[in-house]
């Protein structure tokens, strides 16, 4: 009879550490996904800071990159216009057929 009341004590006690156990693996669980939901936060926090910071650098980028398209597309145009203008040679031509036809 000693023994079976013993044996009901261990296993109320093992019961009992075993309740324990699994209280404190709850506890840590919440724990840790309380952690993950503030690291989550504080990455996406991170985030959105640095796009803040980059928007003001791709904005300079981006005027710079058109500033070197208007500088390119204004010296497109003057080669266009010096492409026009007849070259030393082929003004003498024109000049010389303008001659022979007014005579």
């Amino acid at each position: 009879r000693r023994h079976l009341e013993k044996s009901r004590l261990q296993e109320q006690s093992l019961k009992e550490q075993i309740a324990q156990a699994e209280a404190q693996a709850k506890q840590r669980e919440r724990r840790l996904l309380d952690e993950l939901s503030a690291a989550r936060a504080d990455q996406a926090g991170l985030e959105g800071k640095l796009a803040q910071e980059e928007i003001p650098r791709l904005k300079r980028v981006i005027e710079e990159q058109k500033k070197t398209i208007w500088s390119l597309e204004s010296q497109m145009r003057q080669e266009r216009a010096v492409s026009k203008v007849l070259s030393p040679g082929d003004f003498l031509r024109a000049q010389a057929t303008a001659e022979d036809e007014e005579q």
